[in-house]
């Protein structure tokens, strides 16, 4: 069982990486739902039920902060832990 460290949370979803497998990914929780998405944006694995709209923000963020993500991939292929805490997505919302 790989162990997971988390790197941001934003909009209710907590986002780690799996540091013992260390693929190219982050994971996503919203509640019971479990999204994987790779850098550059495309579904891995998720669940029934992840809403839509929490993809899209994951895919904002992962765009956003994507030299961030890789450098703590790298870290992870070379056993540097902890990983760096990257920022939540900022939110705006309009009236």
């Amino acid at each position: 069982m790989g162990r997971k460290q988390v790197i941001s949370k934003f909009s209710g979803m907590t986002i780690d990486m799996d540091y013992m497998l260390c693929i190219p990914s982050i994971h996503a929780l919203y509640g019971e739902e479990e999204a994987v998405i790779d850098y550059g944006g495309e579904i891995r694995s998720r669940s029934s039920r992840f809403p839509d709209a929490k993809i899209k923000l994951l895919k904002r963020w992962i765009a956003k902060h994507r030299k961030e993500i890789e450098k703590n991939h790298q870290k992870c292929g070379h056993d540097e832990y902890p990983l760096d805490p990257i920022k939540s997505l900022r939110l705006i919302l309009k009236d």
